[in-house]
Formats: structure tokens, C-alpha cells, sequence
């Protein structure tokens, strides 16, 4: 019988991302627009990134839609590389 070893940690940590870039490029994002009561709402299905905004951060949220959270593909790495669980990796166009 084959006996899986499995390291176990009930310690539990969360962060607060505070960095807000606004580097959102919607010409090569896939997008749609919403009018609510004369406020423009975009609801984004494919996100594209200005890459010269975003040198140097590993982690960061997108000016006006700062529900999604963003990473460097070498933040994406380190989580992979440490074996932590629980993250989704969606690619982004960088433009």
C-alpha cells in the first residue's frame, strides 16, 4: 500500500493587497459596457495590462476594478514552486 506523506498546517495567513495601478488597456482587452443610471459600468472578460505600468509588482489590483487580484508571472512561480494550493492563475494580455 502506498503511504502519501502530506505536511499539514492549520496556520492560516492573509494579505491586503494595497497597490491600485491603473494600467488597464482596454483597446486589447475583451470587454463590454454597461449605462446605470448615466455611470458607465465595464464588465471585463479578457483583461490586457500596459506592461510599462506594471514593471517591478509582483502583486497588484487594476484602478476601478479592484475585485480580481493581479501577479507577476515570478509571484505565479513561487507559489507553484512552495506547493501551495487554493490559487487560480488566469493568463492576461501584456501589451
Amino acid at each position: 500500500m502506498k503511504s502519501e506523506k502530506r505536511l499539514e498546517n492549520n496556520e492560516y495567513f492573509i494579505a491586503n493587497v494595497l497597490g491600485v495601478i491603473d494600467a488597464l488597456n482596454l483597446e486589447n482587452s475583451n470587454y463590454s459596457v454597461m449605462d446605470l443610471d448615466g455611470e458607465k459600468i465595464y464588465s471585463v472578460r479578457k483583461y490586457a495590462v500596459s506592461t510599462n505600468k506594471i514593471k517591478y509588482k509582483n502583486v497588484f489590483k487594476l484602478k476601478g476594478d479592484e475585485i480580481p487580484l493581479f501577479v507577476s508571472e515570478r509571484f505565479k512561480q513561487l507559489v507553484e514552486e512552495s506547493g501551495i494550493t487554493g490559487c487560480e492563475f488566469i493568463k492576461i494580455i501584456n501589451v
